[in-house]
């Protein structure tokens, strides 16, 4: 498996949020995160990028453990991260934003890398010069999507990228993930919806209460729609 959370916990300060959290995302799948607000996906996501300490447990990245790691050495294993609210640098226009994620190329790709992300999200090409805080919400997500891509990364998480957005604009990003899947991506995707990313789903796993639930096929959440109502509440 490509990405490996086992019985990970964390917390801020004395609260502990999650607990004893286990999940797995194989090369080239779609994991969805599900859980009610304030079950600890976000958190989840922060202790597997090491922006949240963990408590316990170990984040394995291809094998190699990360969870040791400080934060800014975590994206060298491979994972990109678009977190929740795009967390663009608004003053700085759309090509600045790109190149900030192609700083962490050491091979010399970045003009190649460049050139694929701007194929990849086209209209970003047509506002390179751009400032980040002018765009539409889309054109914001596109952007910390291409921004997170800019290290070819083995494993993406994504925090509730269709929030806000406009559903020509959701099937876009579904789209852009199916493509990252079928590529050997790893995504482990956090979502509210369980409507606007299901049908791009391999396997799903609930949190409830910062405890995860085992994974389950998306199929089998498609054929006992009690489950949503037992951990979402819809």
């Amino acid at each position: 498996m490509m990405l490996s959370v086992n019985q990970l916990s964390s917390g801020y300060g004395g609260a502990r949020i999650l607990e004893d959290v286990s999940l797995a995302v194989n090369t080239g799948e779609i994991v969805c995160l599900f859980g009610r607000n304030g079950a600890g996906k976000t958190t989840c996501l922060q202790t597997i990028m090491g922006l949240v300490r963990p408590l316990g447990g170990d984040v394995r990245v291809d094998g190699r453990m990360v969870s040791d790691w400080p934060a800014h050495q975590v994206p060298l294993s491979g994972i990109g991260y678009v977190p929740q609210g795009r967390r663009l640098f608004g003053e700085l226009t759309v090509a600045e934003n790109i190149e900030i994620g192609l700083m962490s190329d050491s091979k010399g790709n970045a003009g190649t890398r460049r050139a694929e992300l701007l194929a990849m999200f086209p209209r970003l090409e047509e506002r390179m010069k751009q400032r980040a805080d002018t765009l539409s919400g889309g054109e914001q997500q596109m952007l910390a999507m291409a921004r997170a891509l800019a290290i070819s990364p083995k494993v993406l998480l994504l925090d509730e990228p269709t929030e806000g957005l406009q559903p020509s604009m959701i099937a876009r990003i579904r789209e852009t993930l199916t493509a990252l899947r079928d590529d050997g991506v790893a995504i482990l995707l956090v979502e509210q919806r369980i409507d606007a990313v299901l049908s791009i789903a391999d396997r799903v796993v609930f949190l409830d209460h910062g405890r995860s639930q085992p994974a389950i096929s998306a199929a089998e959440l498609n054929a006992s729609p009690d489950l949503a109502k037992r951990y979402l509440g819809v």
